[in-house]
């Protein structure tokens, strides 16, 4: 990817506002990629999804998430998305 094509939104404190962020430097309906890690992506895709942006994820190999890392992340997330699904946050 070209350096010029790369931008990144650093005042925000959630993923939610940085997708809000993000969307109001972009022609409409451009189309986003994300680069997150893996177990944050699906709830980053949903909640561009959400605002109205057209996104995909690009992340490291579950490989590179190290088991501390996983442990601790993956069930706050499963929560989250699921607060996300049904809009509690």
């Amino acid at each position: 990817m070209p350096d010029d094509r790369i931008m990144e939104e650093d005042r925000s404190t959630s993923t939610r506002e940085n997708l809000i962020n993000a969307k109001a430097l972009l022609p409409d309906a451009a189309p986003v990629v994300i680069v997150t890690d893996p177990y944050h992506a699906p709830r980053a895709r949903l909640i561009a999804w959400q605002i109205g942006l057209r996104a995909t994820t690009a992340t490291p190999g579950w490989d590179q998430i190290g088991p501390k890392q996983r442990r601790r992340h993956v069930p706050r997330e499963a929560l989250a998305l699921a607060a996300t699904l049904l809009r509690l946050r």
